[in-house]
């Protein structure tokens, strides 16, 4: 018997964000060690990704970056196609 995969939303991952206790903006945005737990990988390893152009879409707002999760959620799916 195969479990389902999970459909990977921005609603989907934003309540599993307030299940595990981390911030959500008002907006849908989320920091680096947010949206470094979504992808189950280090901060370290997600800033890397940045620096190489990789990963999901972010963008600085007052020093600070942050990550839409419509593009986190667009990410985990294009990365659970390949």
């Amino acid at each position: 018997m195969t479990t389902p995969t999970p459909t990977f939303t921005a609603e989907y991952l934003e309540q599993r964000c307030r299940d595990a206790g981390h911030t959500v903006s008002l907006s849908g945005a989320v920091g680096d060690e947010t949206c470094a737990a979504l992808l189950d990988i280090s901060p370290a390893t997600l800033r890397n990704w940045r620096c190489e152009g990789r990963g999901p879409a972010w963008r600085y707002v007052s020093r600070r970056v942050w990550y839409d999760l419509r593009s986190v959620a667009a990410f985990l799916s294009q990365r659970e196609a390949a």
